[in-house]
């Protein structure tokens, strides 16, 4: 009998040697440290070949077989989830930001960011795991502003795009009141939800008419006027009535 080594390296560092008696099958259980950003696969002779054991008769010196690391670096929808791209990175290098800006329907991109944080992501970070980045967007607003036209006051309305949103109905004293319109327009505007601009509307205002009746209460007749609200009246001829003198006029 006689003995032989077995010696590890990583690369050309040597790590270990076991001196072991030769002829005699031989595992190669032996793990060497963590190191960061690499992870052990197998042990390779000087060929290449793994080695996993076998019947030893001369020194051997295997080498591990660890590869660098590699992470992915995925962007996705931070609304839907679905993946936009992705990127794989080896450990250490560092995270670089797109030139890729993902556009949304009236959204303004305000960046990427990590998941269940709320400040931007800042690339230029040491790559040392896998990273998810959601592209999130501030959905634009929009203004309806209202002209009441003399009648009672109704608040503007700024919402985000699309949102649905229920028409004001104001109020003004001997008025009806007949829709918004766009200045210069006569056609109606349908509010029912926030376009993609703001919106100066005005209000289109139809003048009641009333009417006053005249009861002579057994005097002669005296015909009822109609006239719109607002308007200034001519005081009808009185009334006349045998056997009394005519006072005036009470509701």
């Amino acid at each position: 009998e006689y003995e032989i080594n077995v010696q590890y390296y990583d690369g050309n560092k040597l790590l270990e040697t076991h001196t072991i008696t030769a002829q005699k099958y031989y595992s190669a259980n032996y793990r060497p440290a963590n190191k960061e950003g690499y992870t052990f696969k197998n042990w390779v002779d000087a060929n290449g070949k793994i080695f996993r054991g076998e019947v030893l008769t001369e020194s051997i010196k295997l080498y591990a077989d660890m590869p660098i690391n590699e992470y992915t670096v995925k962007f996705v929808d931070g609304k839907t989830g679905s993946e936009l791209f992705k990127e794989t990175q080896k450990y250490g290098s560092y995270t670089q930001k797109p030139n890729f800006i993902p556009e949304k329907e009236e959204s303004t991109f305000l960046g990427w960011f990590e998941r269940n944080t709320s400040t931007a992501y800042q690339f230029g970070e040491r790559i040392d795991r896998n990273i998810t980045l959601e592209a999130r967007w501030d959905t634009n607003t929009y203004t309806i502003y209202f002209d009441e036209n003399g009648g009672d006051e109704i608040f503007d309305i700024t919402e985000e795009f699309g949102k649905a949103v229920m028409s004001p109905v104001p109020t003004r004293e001997g008025y009806t009141f007949d829709g918004w319109y766009e200045e210069g327009s006569d056609v109606e505007y349908n509010i029912y939800r926030i376009e993609n601009r703001d919106v100066n509307l005005i209000a289109k205002w139809l003048v009641n008419d009333y009417t006053i009746t005249f009861d002579s209460d057994g005097g002669s007749y005296v015909p009822s006027i109609t006239a719109p609200f607002g308007s200034i009246l001519t005081k009808p001829e009185d009334p006349t009535k045998d056997g009394y003198d005519f006072m005036g006029w009470y509701e």
